[in-house]
């Protein structure tokens, strides 16, 4: 047997080789394919899977624990390291990544040093030292490892549980950044209007209109401090609305469509508002009056995909508002009418994601827009149909994210694998339902998640 064995100087060293057993095992690690061990704790109900030969590389513990009797068997009890400092743990070995907190870093450094983790117990350490400790490397990854690579690791996705009926009042806030690939509950919103608009700047969520307790559209605008977790009130909108888009360029808060009376009609208006001002400024009207379209601002362009028109229907209209000119110009249709869809810019094409039907039958369907030819193009469909999904690329992934109804309760996840030209469900969101998603600065999330209360770890392979 011994002589089948490749020897280490025959193995294959190509890149593309290398990269695409890296992407296979990120691939099992998200859906627990193959896994072969099992963690467990006698006094807290949480369950971690993992594949050996991962931990093994990783430390010198494991390698020794899985050539014992009790390492050999396929569940194996965790009795001196917290399963939220373990499970962070068992994701740097994959990962070579760890970002420790005040509140857990002794706990981490501990769990570390127990699991002979050298580079993770070197973070840890270099965290306690200070802000000029913490910016040197403390590992070095190898060149061909996928998250050595020069992509861009300092952001995260800040993912709000959309509020929608008058029960449905408290969202969690959940970040997901790069490096850990987990999500981390960041706290817990009570938002004071239904149906409102929704973007992020700079630690604040700003909502923007949405329906009174009489059902009718308002034009009021709300600032969440995430450090303070308090409301303050901002400008109110020229025009009372709710159902609009909203996007922010360089700060300005871009205010576009929407109902504009208790019959819902869509309008064509449009306004901004800039905070050095505190004024609201009306932009000329759109080319189509829509609702419940979606917004994605790229450079100074703002495109607004599809929405419900003036007689209900289903818009596959597409125009882009030009911030430099002040001007509308309309862009090819789609080849779907589509509303409240999921849209982000990925490898230089725009791609829309699902509908917001709220009635079966629920959306699949995915397609994108090449912005220098003008034309849209089939893509593959989502795995699962449902309503509401969020499109968001983090680094050189495209996520569809969230969205319902769900036969499950957690929250959908799913990445587009553009070498296999397909979808692939990854780890979820702890809570069902649709998101609001924002690429945000990871080190602002880390200061937030410092000052919120109780902030969670969520199980990072998908158990509960």
């Amino acid at each position: 047997m011994a002589s089948t064995t490749p020897k280490k100087d025959v193995v294959r060293q190509d890149k593309r080789f290398t990269d695409l057993v890296w992407e296979n095992c990120h691939e099992f690690y998200d859906q627990e394919k193959h896994i072969d061990v099992t963690f467990l704790w006698r006094s807290y109900p949480k369950r971690i899977t993992a594949h050996r030969i991962i931990l093994a590389a990783a430390s010198v513990y494991f390698d020794e624990l899985f050539q014992t009797k009790e390492g050999s068997a396929p569940v194996i009890y965790i009795e001196n390291i917290g399963p939220d400092e373990f499970e962070l743990l068992i994701a740097y070995c994959y990962t070579g990544r760890l970002n420790p907190k005040m509140p857990n870093v002794s706990r981490l450094l501990n769990g570390a040093t127990i699991l002979k983790l050298d580079g993770a117990a070197a973070i840890c350490t270099a965290y306690l030292k200070g802000p000029t400790e913490r910016s040197r490397p403390a590992l070095q990854l190898p060149s061909n490892h996928p998250t050595s690579s020069n992509t861009n690791t300092n952001k995260s996705i800040l993912a709000v549980r959309q509020s929608i009926g008058k029960q449905d009042t408290e969202s969690c806030i959940y970040r997901c950044d790069e490096m850990e690939k987990i999500w981390i509950q960041c706290g817990v919103l009570k938002f004071p209007t239904q149906r409102a608009g929704l973007v992020y700047s700079n630690k604040r969520l700003i909502t923007l209109g949405g329906i009174s307790s009489e059902n009718l559209p308002i034009p009021c605008v709300r600032s969440y401090n995430l450090e303070t977790q308090m409301w303050s009130k901002l400008p109110p909108m020229k025009v009372a609305r709710v159902g609009l888009c909203a996007v922010i360029v360089d700060r300005i808060i871009y205010a576009i469509g929407g109902y504009v009376s208790q019959q819902y009609i869509a309008t064509m208006t449009a306004e901004k508002f800039d905070p050095s001002t505190g004024q609201w400024t009306s932009l000329p009207s759109m080319c189509v009056s829509r609702a419940e379209s979606t917004a994605v601002a790229i450079e100074d362009q703002i495109y607004i995909l599809g929405g419900v028109g003036i007689d209900r229907e289903e818009l596959k209209s597409v125009e882009c508002y030009n911030i430099k000119t002040g001007k509308w110009r309309k862009c090819a249709d789609m080849l779907q009418g589509r509303f409240n869809c999921g849209a982000s810019v990925f490898k230089d094409l725009l791609y829309v994601v699902s509908s917001g039907n709220t009635q079966p039958p629920y959306r699949s369907d995915v397609e994108f827009y090449d912005m220098k030819t003008d034309t849209w193009s089939q893509a593959p469909p989502v795995n699962i149909a449902r309503s509401g999904i969020c499109a968001v690329t983090l680094s050189d992934r495209l996520m569809a994210v969230g969205g319902s109804p769900s036969n499950e309760f957690k929250g959908i996840v799913e990445v587009y694998k553009p070498t296999r030209n397909t979808w692939m469900q990854v780890r979820p969101l702890p809570s069902s339902g649709n998101y609001s998603c924002f690429i945000v600065p990871t080190k602002e999330l880390l200061t937030i998640g410092n000052k919120l209360k109780s902030p969670q770890v969520i199980k990072p392979f998908g158990q509960e």
